[in-house]
């Protein structure tokens, strides 16, 4: 079973994108995401959580500090497991890493794994 925020286009692990004259690059993402409750006694079993309202949010990070470069901002929630997102401005350097995170309204705060974070490496090279 899938669950949390994963990420489906605009960015593959490890990618290059370019920049343009500016010294940015634009990165679009889209992505799902899941509602589901680990349950917390023995065996652990995932539940689906009924549709609720759900904040997806991303940022762009130093991959050696962990320090934003863009912070974290909200994504476009486009129905009941599409987001989508776009950095019109990430600067050029990296290592970069691009981490998703979830909310949803009545998590009890026990489901961890409901608010999972993905992790996509990108780099944004400067030209020399």
């Amino acid at each position: 079973m899938d669950y949390g925020v994963t990420i489906t286009r605009g960015a593959a692990p490890w990618q290059i994108f370019q920049q343009g004259p500016d010294g940015t690059a634009c990165i679009r993402l889209e992505g799902k995401y899941h509602l589901v409750h680990l349950s917390q006694e023995l065996p652990l079993q995932f539940s689906a959580v009924p549709h609720a309202r759900t904040t997806v949010k991303a940022r762009v990070a130093l991959e050696s500090t962990g320090e934003s470069v863009v912070p974290w901002t909200e994504c476009t929630v486009l129905d009941s497991e599409n987001w989508t997102i776009t950095f019109p401005r990430v600067p050029a350097g990296g290592l970069y890493r691009i981490e998703t995170y979830m909310d949803y309204e009545g998590w009890d705060g026990a489901a961890g794994s409901t608010k999972r974070s993905r992790t996509r490496r990108v780099k944004t090279p400067k030209v020399r």
